[in-house]
């Protein structure tokens, strides 16, 4: 979750488990799903810099969400996702 008060410079994501069936995903906010990341491959390793939309404000705290190209066979698959940010004093 991005933390409220936050300058958001990058959400970076590593495919630690592959995600089964799926080919793609995208990742981003509510409104904008693919804000921080656009057909990532869901192979093991694939590493999304996170950097499409540049530095942004979020005075609120928000999630972040995934969007796969299809339904995975399994919950199974795992992201790991590291929000770059500085908090606004």
């Amino acid at each position: 979750q991005i933390p409220a008060n936050s300058f958001v410079s990058a959400a970076s994501a590593l495919v630690t488990v592959a995600i089964p069936t799926a080919t793609t995903f995208d990742y981003g906010i509510v409104g904008a799903t693919a804000r921080y990341g656009a057909s990532v491959s869901v192979n093991l390793g694939t590493l999304a810099p996170g950097t499409i939309d540049g530095t942004r404000y979020y005075s609120t705290a928000t999630a972040i969400r995934f969007t796969p190209s299809s339904t995975p066979a399994a919950n199974t698959g795992r992201v790991l996702v590291t929000i770059h940010y500085r908090k606004a004093s």
